[in-house]
């Protein structure tokens, strides 16, 4: 049950992370639309709070300043004439200016103090009947006025008393300077509810009002104390604090109300809704996990193995096991196909099929369409020879799979190739062939190149050409006879390993290469040391003549010349013909030293000459491909040759090293695309030309002088 706890493990994972995810967002999105209404409704309450209480005291500002700046006032404080009709006078335009005053005042009180006179809205009269109706005190007038200081400006006090019916009373009063030498001051009462819009403010809210950084005035569910103390910046989280301006001088709010509950009625209506959703995947998971399962589990039932720990692990054994035997049942049918086809070709080369037998089973291993001739080639391996060693047959086989591998390259290049095994020592190839001379010599080739490496003694015959397949059991009959008698008139008889044939020089293909390898390498001590093995080694141990050798020599020699495209006349004039006169080993080894020096002084001098082609190749290289990231190794690689040789050759050619020609390629072609247009983006042409942006500046600065951003400039501005 473990893979299905698994299972129910990752869909119950992928439920509560899905759920918490969808809680989260809505929970996000209702607390943020929560707390933006919130903020939206404070700032709107507090605002239009702020802005009545400011209204309230410009309003009886402006009165004041009205008062003194009138006829009246200049009247009553010159004194000139009747001092009853100057204070009646002052006293009507009192009463005119608090009837047109827009906003809530109490009452207003102008006087000089310097006579016992006072004149109200609501009449006039000595300064106690003043005291009496502003419910002050004797006392607090001589403070008020002694806060006052001698000058020339408006002053401003702020006092709370208590009204008769217990409630606050709040007078502000002015000291505003004339030119007469005294002056005037007014005095304007609030009750609680003139000086603040109480509706506006909930439960949890209240505002203070400064003047001079003092408290002058507060209302809501805060004292004095807590406004100080809020002010300073020693609120709790729980509340919002917001300080906000007056248009008149000195005058400030500190508006403080209670942070919104979090758990409202819709957060947990939210949150309740998650718990379902989270539920209700959680059952769908579980179905799921349980249906996906189903196959599983009934598998492991039909095996008889439904209690197993770890079913995941079974099964993967299972699976494993039933992949093996897949392999194991491939493998055999390609075996058996093997087998079938060998045992059908058995049958042709034997005689033993008709022809309407041969179409219906060879329809499966013939596509059809083979052109003929065809041949049949026989190749042997003798046990005769009294210096091999007796092999069984499973060595026999092993060694007949590696001969395979040299035919191998003759039976590729061949329209119709097939191999038959006849026996543990014999084995027959049909080929496609029009000329068994050049067959003779690839097969020749082949099995010197086995002998050589495996010292064993292989013999080869080629039947005579047929024309179908199924003329071929002649061709086999006339091959296996000359297995067995060496002699047959019209075929190629290749026979290895008897005393007649040892005019075969040993020289297998892959020492030429070296020989070449080591010209191109100038390392004169190596190619010298594989002639002196070539001629020892068919001196001593294969005993053929100085002509043979030298005949190989001279083949080699011509072949070296046309891989290099070198003219073996111009290259050695006569010295080549007289070659074959050589009558000595020593003679002959010391004659091909000779010429083999001359390729080696032929190759060092063609190093130090550029070659065009390869130039070219070069240019045509970097041309093509500047705009990708390319290095010399790429170069070197895309000629063939080593990555110094290429430097050395690309510098001699050119006159500058690859980094800095590839440098310049790339900034001239950059200079091309901006003249094509001018408004492309850096990046763009920094992309096409295959760098980045940081190094076409370095280069632009390197070659002219100038950034990108310049150069393109200049452009546009032609």
């Amino acid at each position: 049950m473990r893979y299905y706890k698994r299972i129910l493990f990752l869909y119950l994972s992928i439920s509560v992370v899905f759920a918490l995810l969808v809680e989260g967002v809505f929970l996000f999105s209702n607390i943020s639309t929560q707390k933006k209404s919130y903020e939206d409704s404070l700032a709107s309450v507090s605002r239009q709070f702020c802005e009545n209480t400011d209204f309230y005291l410009a309003t009886g500002i402006q009165c004041a300043t009205l008062i003194k700046s009138s006829d009246s006032a200049a009247r009553y404080l010159q004194k000139s004439g009747s001092v009853q009709y100057n204070r009646l006078l002052l006293f009507r335009y009192l009463q005119t200016v608090y009837g047109a005053a827009p906003g809530r005042l109490n009452a207003i009180a102008i006087s000089t103090f310097e006579d016992d006179y006072v004149i109200r809205t609501d009449g006039t009269g000595y300064i106690s009947n003043f005291l009496d109706r502003f419910n002050m005190t004797s006392s607090q007038l001589e403070k008020v006025l002694d806060s006052f200081q001698p000058g020339y400006i408006s002053q401003t006090a702020f006092l709370t008393v208590t009204a008769p019916n217990g409630g606050k009373q709040y007078i502000m009063a002015l000291s505003e300077p004339t030119i007469y030498s005294v002056s005037l001051y007014v005095f304007i009462s609030y009750t609680e509810d003139q000086l603040f819009e109480q509706n506006l403010l909930g439960g949890g809210e209240g505002c203070a009002l400064f003047y001079n950084d003092e408290i002058i005035a507060a209302v809501g569910d805060y004292t004095n104390d807590q406004f100080a103390a809020y002010d300073k910046g020693n609120a709790p989280r729980s509340l919002n604090v917001r300080e906000i301006g007056s248009s008149s001088d000195g005058f400030r709010y500190l508006f403080v109300a209670k942070a919104p509950h979090l758990f409202t009625l819709s957060l947990w209506l939210i949150i309740g809704l998650g718990l379902v959703l989270l539920a209700c995947l959680i059952l769908i998971m579980v179905t799921l996990a349980r249906r996906m399962y189903l196959p599983i589990r009934e598998l492991l039932y039909l095996s008889g193995s439904e209690y197993e720990s770890d079913e995941f692990a079974f099964l993967k054994q299972r699976m494993i096991s039933l992949f093996e035997n897949i392999d194991s049942m491939s493998h055999s049918l390609t075996q058996y196909d093997g087998l079938v086809e060998n045992a059908l070709y058995f049958d042709l080369l034997n005689g033993n099929m008709t022809e309407g037998k041969f179409s219906d089973a060879l329809t499966r291993f013939l596509p059809g369409g083979e052109q003929g001739p065809f041949v049949v080639a026989l190749l042997r391996y003798n046990q005769s020879s009294p210096s091999q060693p007796d092999f069984s047959q499973d060595m026999i086989y092993f060694l007949k799979q590696k001969v395979d591998l040299y035919l191998s390259p003759i039976m590729e290049n061949r329209d119709f190739a097939k191999k038959v095994d006849l026996s543990f020592d014999t084995i027959a190839l049909i080929l496609s062939c029009a000329d068994t001379a050049a067959l003779a010599a690839e097969i020749n080739e082949a099995l010197l190149m086995a002998e050589s490496e495996y010292k064993l003694d292989f013999t080869a015959s080629i039947g005579t050409q047929e024309t179908t397949l199924l003329n071929l059991p002649r061709s086999y009959r006339e091959a296996q006879n000359g297995l067995e008698t060496g002699q047959l008139a019209d075929r190629k008889v290749i026979t290895r390993g008897a005393p007649a044939n040892l005019d075969a020089v040993y020289f297998p293909i892959n020492t030429e290469q070296a020989i070449l390898r080591a010209l191109s390498r100038d390392k004169e001590d190596a190619w010298k040391s594989i002639i002196e093995d070539i001629v020892s080694t068919n001196e001593t141990k294969r005993q053929i003549t100085v002509s043979a050798l030298a005949t190989l020599f001279t083949v080699c020699l011509r072949r070296i010349c046309d891989a290099l495209q070198q003219n073996p006349e111009t290259l050695f004039g006569d010295s080549l013909t007289r070659l074959a006169s050589e009558v000595t080993f020593q003679d002959l080894k010391l004659t091909v030293f000779n010429l083999f020096g001359t390729f080696s002084e032929k190759i060092r001098q063609d190093d130090k000459k550029p070659n065009p082609s390869a130039v070219k190749k070069m240019l045509e290289f970097i041309e093509e491909n500047y705009n990708r990231d390319i290095s010399l190794s790429d170069l070197a690689t895309h000629l063939g040759l080593s990555k110094n040789y290429v430097s050395t050759l690309f510098k001699t050619a050119v006159g500058s090293n690859f980094k800095d020609y590839l440098n310049n390629a790339r900034f001239r072609k950059a200079c091309q695309l901006f003249q094509e247009n001018p408004g492309r983006k850096i990046k763009d042409v920094a992309e096409a030309v295959g760098c980045n942006k940081d190094i076409l500046a370095r280069l632009f600065i390197r070659y002219i002088g100038i950034l990108p951003s310049d150069y393109q400039e200049r452009l546009l501005k032609k």
